[in-house]
């Protein structure tokens, strides 16, 4: 499985590095399949850049970062998901919300409230209601690639619709956070509420 190129990786980091070129790396998210090249970008890479630009969209109160800590932490669960593999190639080195960005694997569900960002994977499915409900009301961005993660009580769900990789926010998740997400980001994605 091919990760980025180098050339790929400072072509991305180049059009992230504007608010322009987040809109627009957003905006080509959105475009469907067909009008992409498919030797330019897999759903794997579409998502982890998903996951790479959200804290563009999102901000963090600061009591969601530890005193002592002044990383902005990516958590995920498995070491062999590809969308994880492409995340944590494209934050190699990079700051966000001047803090340098790190990965780490989510070991205990306890520990949920170490992340910023957290992605769960198709492979971790079966602990998508504990962790739902471990991230509830908490600082951490929850999302997932899941079918239907959004109505079962998940924050964002990424999905193809008609082609497309795009998110889908549940409000009534987003409204229990202290997350305050743009009004670009809420724009661009589906909104629902979870299924009572």
């Amino acid at each position: 499985m091919a990760l980025f190129s180098h050339i790929q990786k400072s072509m991305m980091k180049c059009l992230l590095s504007t608010r322009v070129g987040q809109l627009l790396l957003l905006g080509l998210c959105f475009m469907p399949v067909p009008d992409l090249h498919a030797d330019t970008f897999s759903d794997h890479e579409v998502k982890a850049v998903f996951l790479y630009n959200f804290p563009n969209f999102v901000r963090w109160p600061e009591s969601a970062f530890q005193s002592d800590e002044k990383s902005f932490v990516y958590c995920g669960m498995s070491d062999s998901d590809p969308v994880i593999m492409t995340l944590k190639a494209l934050i190699k080195g990079e700051k966000v919300q001047s803090r340098t960005i790190r990965f780490q694997y989510l070991r205990r569900i306890e520990n949920i409230n170490q992340c910023q960002v957290l992605f769960l994977s198709q492979e971790n499915a079966a602990l998508a209601d504990r962790l739902i409900e471990a991230a509830e009301g908490t600082s951490v961005l929850f999302v997932s690639d899941l079918r239907q993660f959004a109505v079962r009580g998940g924050l964002i769900e990424l999905t193809e619709v008609d082609g497309r990789i795009r998110p889908t926010i549940n409000i009534e998740q987003l409204e229990k956070t202290p997350l305050k997400v743009s009004s670009k980001l809420l724009r661009l994605a589906k909104r629902v509420r979870k299924i009572k």
